[in-house]
Order: structure tokens, then sequence, then C-alpha cells
């Protein structure tokens, strides 16, 4: 019976080989193989037992999710795909900062003027009664709390600022229209970069029922 005798590295061996590698052929070749059958699917079941266990309690690791809604989410990112490509069409948006580029739309839509050609214009973006605007368009979600603006422009670079808030929904809440002399006279700088703080500039605040355009601010209510 010693021959018969199988040492523990021998026993992972043959269980790597034959079931743990999902290797081809029978089984059981010989009677060393019979012998330590046994043993050897009972430490496949218990490395298997203590590898799920792993996964569960390591949260870098995730399980495959159901796979039902892949098309559909699939089809949902294909119509955002064709409403992009669509408000490419109808001039809205020109490049891939779709929300900015919506505020900026907007913007040029409510007060008039006209948006710069280039999309990387520095200072301000678009041009109304000879004056230059600078956009600053924000989507905020339902549990955003934050009610200012990073600011990073020097003087000179723009006539008048505008502040566009919309709802994740892209639903107007609120606009501000501070002249440039009003921006550097009330900005924060206390914090590692200087913002515009919308709660300071409330008297610039303008009503969505007091602005221009009516029509399309209906729209966007």
């Amino acid at each position: 019976m010693a021959k018969d005798t199988l040492t523990k590295k021998e026993m992972t061996r043959i269980a790597s080989s034959r079931w743990g590698g999902l290797s081809q052929g029978p089984l059981v070749e010989s009677h060393r193989d019979f012998i330590c059958l046994p043993l050897c699917l009972m430490m496949i079941a218990m490395k298997t037992s203590i590898t799920l266990r792993q996964n569960e309690s390591n949260p870098n690791i995730h399980l495959m999710p159901e796979q039902d809604h892949f098309p559909e989410v699939r089809e949902q990112l294909d119509s955002i795909v064709e409403a992009k490509r669509r408000l490419r069409e109808l001039d809205v948006i020109r490049s891939e900062r779709m929300v900015g580029e919506i505020g900026e739309w907007l913007a040029e839509s409510i007060f008039g003027g006209e948006r710069v050609k280039s999309t990387s214009q520095k200072g301000y973006d678009l041009i109304g009664d000879g004056r230059r605007v600078q956009v600053k368009t924000h989507a905020k979600g339902d549990e955003n709390n934050a009610r200012w603006t990073e600011f990073k422009y020097e003087p000179g670079q723009f006539d008048e600022f505008v502040i566009i808030v919309m709802s994740k929904e892209l639903r107007l809440k609120e606009v501000y229209r501070i002249p440039e002399e009003i921006v550097f006279e009330r900005i924060d700088e206390t914090k590692k970069q200087r913002i515009v703080k919308w709660d300071d500039y409330a008297d610039f605040g303008i009503a969505l029922s007091n602005l221009p355009n009516q029509e399309l601010v209906e729209l966007f209510r």
C-alpha cells in the first residue's frame, strides 16, 4: 500500500490537472487517481467555498450583473447619441460639453447676440450689443447643494458674466446677469480657488418670468 500513499502536493497536482483545469479525457486514469478522488473533490469544494466567501467580503470584486437589461442600455445610449447628433444639426451644441453648450445657446437665444465661432474662445462665449459675455451653466442634481461657480478669469476678459442654473432634467431654475466690475468686487477668494457665490449676487438674479423670449423660457421651465 505504500505505493498508493499520496502526498498533499501530489493530490493538489492531480486535482488541478484533472478537475480544476477541466482537462479532457477520463478523470480516473490510475489506481492512485481513484484513491485520491474523494480527497481531491473535497479540496476543490473547500477551495471554491473559500473563494466565494472572499469575493463576498471583498468590495473590489463584483459579480456579473443581470444581463436582461443590457439591450435596453444600448438602446438608451443610442438615443443619447442620436439626440446629440440632432442637436448638432440644430446648432445647439458644437462640442462634447453638452451642458455648457446648451447654456450658451440659451443665453444667446434669450438675451440675443451671437456665440463666438470657436468653442475654446478664452474669456467669453458670445457677443451681444458689442459686449463680451461669459456664460457658466450648471445642471444640478437633487443632492447638490453647492451654490457657487468656479472663477478663473482676469479683469478685461469679458463684460458680463451670465450664470444659468438648471435641474438635472435641464429645466431652468435660476439666471444671473452680472457686470464684470461687480463680479470682481464681490468675488470670494477665501478658498483655494476663487468662486462666485450666487447668493452674493442675488440682486443680479433675474426672475424667469422677467426674462426676454418667454416663449423659449416656458419650454425650459
